[in-house]
């Protein structure tokens, strides 16, 4: 933001961003419903569940971990947006209320043109060494899905390592059709091909499904971005605010999983 300088030219990509986010999110989300009432991948879970009611310490760690959720209502929601502290904030992870306040610090610097400029360079060498420490810690990301299922399989046997194949069998099916229908169609009213993409992004969708994290592609996918020809800020921009508002496969296995 800081880089665009004209607020206006950040209030028109905002806009058009969280358009498309939102659409794209409804889009998964009925897609994700539909092909799940199909597919029907919970289909004797119950019998499984019966099962595990032996399990009372794991079920008690579960209803622990659900009850620190809470209902929010819109104002609520608004008003955790808004943080306390900037450093509470960044130490709690909470993700829109550090979007939040970059994005104020961001209009800040760029009301400041040329007097900002050394701190926006700092800044942007610091989200670089950042990325590349992110990109050392995802060499070790194998080994701990390696560590994670072992321990599903070895603590509740193959049974529950089968229904959670059976599920992300739909999960992975679902994002497909979203992907070569949904996303094609956007590729092509943009005037790009979404084959050549995919290749192009190949390495970052192996890593994506390697460490089922899509944060670890993020340093890569802005580099290639720009490698492509895109302006840098509207990358800069566009891409973290898609990690928070346009979570479309997240929304798809959410909807699947719920059901």
């Amino acid at each position: 933001m800081a880089k665009m300088g004209d607020m206006g030219k950040v209030g028109r990509v905002g806009i058009k961003c969280m358009l498309y986010f939102w659409t794209m999110t409804l889009f998964a989300l009925a897609i994700g419903l539909v092909v799940v009432n199909l597919y029907k991948p919970g289909t004797g879970m119950d019998d499984y569940a019966a099962k595990m009611q032996a399990n009372q310490k794991e079920i008690a760690k579960v209803e622990d971990y659900a009850g620190k959720a809470k209902k929010m209502s819109t104002v609520d929601f608004l008003m955790n947006i808004v943080p306390t502290s900037v450093v509470d904030a960044f130490a709690k992870g909470e993700i829109l209320q550090v979007l939040f306040f970059s994005i104020l610090f961001g209009i800040g610097l760029a009301n400041l043109g040329d007097k900002a400029r050394n701190i926006v360079k700092i800044i942007d060498e610091f989200g670089r060494g950042l990325f590349k420490v992110v990109h050392y810690i995802m060499y070790f990301a194998p080994l701990g899905a390696f560590g994670a299922m072992a321990y599903v399989v070895a603590s509740q046997g193959h049974e529950a390592l089968l229904k959670l194949l059976y599920l992300m069998l739909g999960v992975y099916t679902t994002c497909i059709i979203f992907i070569f229908v949904v996303l094609a169609v956007v590729c092509k009213m943009a005037g790009f091909s979404l084959w050549r993409y995919l290749c192009y992004i190949k390495e970052e969708i192996l890593l994506v499904l390697g460490t089922s994290s899509s944060e670890a592609a993020l340093p890569r996918m802005m580099a290639k971005l720009e490698n492509a020809g895109a302006d840098k800020s509207v990358v800069g921009l566009c891409l973290p605010m898609g990690y928070s508002f346009n979570l479309d496969g997240t929304c798809i296995y959410l909807t699947m999983a719920a059901v």
